[in-house]
């Protein structure tokens, strides 16, 4: 059976949950070539022996997400009112967020980010550039829709 999914992002629905903060607040204003990215989670720590036998065993990683967006998203405003509430409370507020793409016919749920750096302001080029937020979940499930 042919596969008739295409590549588009446009079709992604981005949903944000900051216990406290957010609540099902859907993620806008992506920034135009560059929306988010995932960074490749090491999966296991490999040995090798000096007899020449390798051995590996699994190690919990955390996955760090980035996002961009563009410089006047109104989901800039739910960012900066997560790190606002971190900021009083002097505590880690802890995020769960849910990605579906129809395109691709998956859900990833990832949980228990912690906003680990953030732009506090867009930058000025010829226009105002998308701004950066890195998030670290301690685990990214992905399933079919």
């Amino acid at each position: 059976m042919a596969n008739n999914r295409t590549l588009t992002t446009a079709n992604a629905i981005i949903i944000m949950n900051v216990p406290g903060v957010i609540t099902g607040h859907q993620v806008q204003g992506f920034s135009a070539d560059d929306i988010f990215d995932f960074e490749t989670v090491q999966r296991a720590e490999i040995l090798m022996g000096l007899d020449g036998q390798q051995a590996g065993g699994y190690t919990p990683q955390s996955t760090k997400w980035t996002i961009n967006l563009a410089a006047n998203s109104e989901s800039n405003d739910a960012f900066d009112a997560w790190i606002s509430s971190q900021n009083a409370e002097k505590e880690i507020f802890t995020a769960e967020y849910i990605i579906t793409s129809k395109s691709l016919g998956k859900t990833a749920y990832m949980h228990r980010g912690i906003l680990e750096s953030a732009q506090p302001f867009a930058s000025f080029k010829k226009t105002a550039q998308p701004r950066p937020f890195v998030i670290s979940f301690e685990s990214v499930e992905v399933h079919d829709l």
